[in-house]
């Protein structure tokens, strides 16, 4: 038996993640972005060191810094005053307590609703994918059944469970409105904003 959409209790948040390259003008568009509504920001550059991440962060504004998830590096997180860090399930399986009371957001990845249910207490929020299939990667599928998501969704919520879970993974202007009415807590945006060529206008279709 199929159950009714439901509809999550806490406001629906849009994330958006990095292009995995820069590219010229990066962090004008992003402070124009968050502008115009966007309010938290993952940062993953998984081809940079250490020192060309720390030098990607401090060209960007101190007010959207603060604003900033980094992906892979919690100390920098922890160093540069960011909103919080985001790491695979296995991290928060090997260090469940690691920088639970330092006032950063802590959340994971994960690609199965198992998975999810497996992390740990603490976990602010949980991205699942591929929800659809994604737009920046071309062969990477969903083999998710969004009812099937549906009502796992409604019984974690049921048992009690806090942790958010956002859709990541082919999400754009024309699929957001499945996200919600599935009952995610959010979305997280990658190619439904940079595989287009004008992003901002992408990101205005899908927040309106």
């Amino acid at each position: 038996m199929t159950l009714p959409r439901s509809v999550s209790p806490s406001p629906f948040e849009l994330v958006l993640i990095t292009s995995p390259e820069d590219f010229a003008d990066e962090h004008a568009l992003i402070e124009s972005l968050f502008e115009l509504g966007l309010s938290r920001l993952h940062v993953r550059k998984p081809h940079h060191g250490g020192g060309a991440l720390e030098r990607w962060l401090l060209a960007l504004d101190g007010d959207c810094r603060a604003k900033v998830v980094l992906h892979g590096h919690p100390e920098m997180a922890h160093e540069f005053n960011l909103s919080g860090f985001h790491m695979n399930a296995k991290w928060f399986a090997e260090n469940p307590a690691r920088f639970v009371d330092s006032g950063l957001s802590r959340s994971a990845s994960a690609h199965s609703m198992a998975e999810a249910d497996s992390l740990p207490e603490g976990i602010s929020y949980t991205f699942l994918s591929p929800i659809f299939d994604s737009i920046s990667k071309a062969d990477y599928k969903s083999s998710f059944d969004l009812d099937d998501v549906t009502t796992w969704l409604f019984a974690r919520r049921a048992s009690g469970k806090k942790t958010s879970v956002l859709a990541l993974g082919g999400v754009d202007a024309d699929s957001i409105s499945l996200v919600k009415s599935a009952g995610f807590d959010g979305a997280a945006i990658l190619g439904g904003v940079w595989n287009y060529a004008d992003p901002l206008q992408a990101w205005r279709n899908i927040y309106e």
